[in-house]
């Protein structure tokens, strides 16, 4: 059996397995761009195999598996070039227009890697040099394996230096000189490769240097567009050390153990530690923003605005105290023209077309976007258009304000770097709750200008059209189909519904019904909806919820809001409220099971809804229906739900057609598993 023995002539390549395990650890704790991340996560990942072997080749006498271990260890490197051509072409903006490259270098190095370990074209064998360790014998690829890596790291830096704007050009030439450098004094390997010069090859040195280099720039700049600690991924790198540290353990203190009893015992402590490490991340989840400012105080304080430039102003101040964050100027968007008009900031008259294109992919993305995170977003031809709207006035981050799916509005601001995780999701969810009072504080505005008759028709029809149109929509492991349809535009009631995913993948629906004039009915589910879509960023139980739609239900709406809740888990667990509301109902093909119906208003208190909590099983559906859908005879509605059960997602349509000829608002809705 080979023996290993401690030399320590291998201790420089222990040191830098440390350098690289540490960059490795740096990308992975430190939330960023996931381009960037993934691509110095490759790179260490490649190069750790590399030194490992290599301190092992230098701490045995058995050439044969010196020989066996330097070709697991070198056959990875073809893809540590590839990798920092990726990050390279990320940090430049330039991965979407050299993707075909970057993809013909991993194809390249993986063929390398495969070549490398399958045959010794690349590693001949191994050779014992003067200084007493064994080194590898080159073989007909070697100078191919080795040279590539140069060559896509030079590659990357050109591109890179010319993408460049030229303010930041002589960083990037301090850069490229300091790889060009680092490059040549792990090339003089070559002369021992090929027996020229040499007795211990210093390549380690160079790559202890760019781990450190790397390190340095992923903590102390925006090199990965930091948003702050990953703590789950700190737990599940937590959980790796001590499943590793107790399968060792068991391996070492039972000598001669069954292989099936070792892997079974094996993979229950992986499962153990996978499912601890999970559960941490859950409980303990991101941080909060660094000012501790509660997202639902802001949403709640927005609700109470009346005029366009009060929201602008709250949100600004919001933003400049708890982030820094330096807001420019706030924008309303006209969805039919795309035309932005200037609410605060510079000329309260200005405007500003922007294109298209460019306001459908904000309206469809919906979260903010800083303009250093378009160098690593996919955007094909669409680039042009979005970049400009960041030069336009030297904005670096565009928050879009959108309700249901379109640009109510666009704030322009300043900020020195990434958005963490907190301060994300602070932003986001001031941004929509902004978006919905935008949207009825112009609702509001439109109708005053408009005579009563006039303005309860046209305005409580559009909201209606808006926020209840036909949708079948795939949201996490659930599908939503809705069918709407109404005959008097101006009857009294109004009906409306929401779903979203929450942050734990969850489900959350709201089906909301007013009883009044149709302008106060459209206002009041508006109202309702936009409460509901904000309280579902950050709630956490069905009480919270209600406790949020009570609290925007209050002193608001002067007529009552009747509202079904629903949140449902990927293993079909349904928690339901109902205050008002006639209900919803399981069904299948042989039953269907009521959940509510009747009760409390929810003007008066949420608090006192009726709740429940059923299953929801594999191949039954949630049914809302709308109290003008439903009828007054209970047992008919009960009757045509079991009828057509078995149409699945389309029994919403098949039961507003079967109620076409009733007056009111007709809204079905159909939930299923995917």
């Amino acid at each position: 059996m080979p023996q290993l023995a401690w030399n320590w002539l291998a201790a420089p390549y222990v040191a830098c397995c440390v350098t690289i395990v540490v960059a490795g650890l740096t990308a992975t704790l430190v939330r960023g761009d996931r381009v960037l991340r993934l691509g110095l996560l490759g790179a260490t990942a490649s190069a750790l195999p590399w030194a490992a072997c290599a301190a092992v080749a230098c701490c045995t006498d058995d050439a044969d598996l010196a020989a066996r271990v330097l070709r697991v260890g070198v056959g990875p490197v073809a893809l540590v070039g590839p990798d920092i051509l990726l990050v390279l072409l990320g940090v430049s903006g330039q991965l979407e227009r050299y993707r075909v490259l970057a993809r013909v270098a991993a194809v390249g190095g993986g063929v390398l890697l495969i070549a490398c370990w399958f045959t010794d074209w690349t590693v001949a064998g191994a050779r014992r040099l003067p200084s007493g360790i064994f080194y590898m014998e080159p073989g007909p690829l070697t100078s191919i394996h080795m040279a590539q890596l140069g060559a896509w790291i030079l590659t990357g830096l050109v591109i890179a230096r010319r993408a460049t704007p030229s303010a930041e050009r002589r960083r990037m030439v301090r850069l490229l000189v300091l790889v060009v450098v680092l490059v040549g004094i792990g090339g003089t390997d070559s002369l021992i490769l090929y027996s020229l010069a040499g007795s211990y090859p210093i390549a380690w040195l160079p790559i202890g240097i760019a781990c450190v280099v790397g390190t340095y720039m992923a903590v102390r700049t925006d090199f990965l567009r930091p948003r702050g600690f990953d703590r789950g991924a700190l737990a599940e790198v937590g959980a790796f050390v001590v499943a590793s540290l107790a399968i060792g353990g068991l391996a070492l203190f039972v000598p001669g153990a069954s292989p099936l009893p070792f892997a079974a015992s094996g993979a229950v402590i992986w499962v153990i530690a996978t499912a601890s490490a999970w559960a941490v991340a859950r409980r303990y989840g991101t941080p909060a923003s660094a000012a501790g400012v509660r997202v639902d105080e802001l949403v709640a304080t927005i609700a109470e605005l009346a005029t366009e430039a009060d929201i602008a102003e709250e949100i600004a101040g919001a933003w400049r105290d708890a982030i820094g964050i330096q807001p420019m100027t706030a924008w309303r968007a006209d969805p039919a023209t795309f035309e932005l008009t200037a609410i605060t900031g510079g000329d309260a008259a200005a405007r500003w077309t922007i294109d298209r294109d460019a306001a459908t992919w904000l309206a469809q993305r919906a979260e903010p976007v800083a303009t250093i995170d378009l160098a690593t977003i996919r955007l094909g031809k669409l680039r042009p258009a979005i970049e400009a709207l960041g030069h336009a006035h030297g904005a670096t981050l565009l928050v879009p304000l959108v309700d249901r799916g379109e640009l109510a509005g666009l704030i322009e601001a300043r900020y020195d770097r990434p958005l963490r995780e907190g301060e994300r999701a602070l932003v986001s969810a001031s941004a929509l709750a902004a978006a919905r009072q935008l949207a009825f504080v112009q609702l509001a505005e439109a109708a005053a200008r408009e005579g009563e008759t006039a303005r309860e028709v046209e305005v409580a029809e559009a909201m209606r059209v808006s926020a209840s149109r036909q949708v079948d929509d795939a949201l996490g492991d659930w599908a939503v189909t809705t069918a709407y349809r109404n005959r008097d535009a101006g009857a009294r009631g109004g009906a409306s519904w929401s779903a979203s995913l929450m942050p734990d993948g969850r489900l959350a629906l709201l089906v909301a019904e007013a009883h009044g004039p149709g302008l106060v009915a459209a206002l009041g589910t508006a109202a309702l909806t936009g409460a509901f879509s904000a309280a579902t960023l950050d709630a956490t139980t069905l009480d919270a919820v209600l406790a949020s739609l009570r609290g925007a239900a209050d002193g608001m709406l002067h007529e009552p809001v009747a509202a079904f809740v629903a949140l449902l888990d990927r293993a079909g667990r349904l928690e339901w409220g109902t205050a008002g509301h006639p209900g919803g109902h399981v069904v299948s093909d042989a039953s269907a099971v009521a959940l509510g119906g009747g009760g409390n208003q929810l003007g008066v208190s949420a608090m006192l809804a009726t709740r429940g909590t059923v299953e929801l099983p594999a191949g039954a559906l949630l049914v809302i229906g709308s109290t003008a859908l439903r009828g007054a005879d209970d047992d008919a509605w009960l009757a045509q739900l079991r009828d057509l059960a078995p149409a699945g997602g389309k029994l919403a349509q098949l039961a507003v057609e079967r109620a076409a000829s009733r007056d009111g608002d007709l809204l079905a809705v159909v939930v299923r598993h995917r």
